[in-house]
C-alpha cells in the first residue's frame, strides 16, 4: 500500500496520520484511559513527543510494508477519533491481524 492510500466511507476517512495531527493523537490517547491497559504505547503521560515518534514509526512501517496504521477521522469535521491497524502480516499464509481503538466518549 502506498502512504497516500485512503479508505473513504460516507461518515469516515481512514488514512495515514499526517505529522500535523500529532496534537489530536496526543489528546485522544490521554482522553482514553481505557486504552492504557491494552495498548503498550498508550499511557496517561503520552506527550506530543510520543505522538511525533509514533507517527514517524507508523510511516516507516508503511514504507517497509510491515504494518498499516490508519488514522480514523470523521469525514465532515476531519476530527481524529482513533485508529485501525493491519499488522502481524504473515505473507506465507495470507494472514494478518486487524486491531482498532476509538476515542473514549464521556
Amino acid at each position: 500500500m502506498k502512504p497516500d492510500y485512503q479508505i473513504i466511507t460516507p461518515r469516515l476517512v481512514l488514512k495515514l496520520i499526517p505529522q500535523e495531527d500529532d496534537k489530536q493523537l496526543t489528546q485522544c490517547v490521554i482522553a482514553s484511559p481505557g486504552l492504557h491497559r491494552w495498548i503498550d504505547w498508550c499511557h496517561q503521560d503520552f506527550s506530543l513527543d510520543d505522538a511525533e515518534k509514533f507517527i514517524l514509526a507508523t510511516r516507516l512501517n508503511w514504507i517497509r510494508s510491515e504494518a498499516y496504521g490508519f488514522g480514523l477521522y470523521t469525514r465532515k469535521e476531519h476530527t481524529f477519533i482513533g485508529m485501525v491497524a493491519i499488522n502481524e502480516l504473515y505473507h506465507t499464509f495470507n494472514m494478518a491481524s486487524i486491531g482498532y481503538w476509538l476515542l473514549a466518549r464521556r
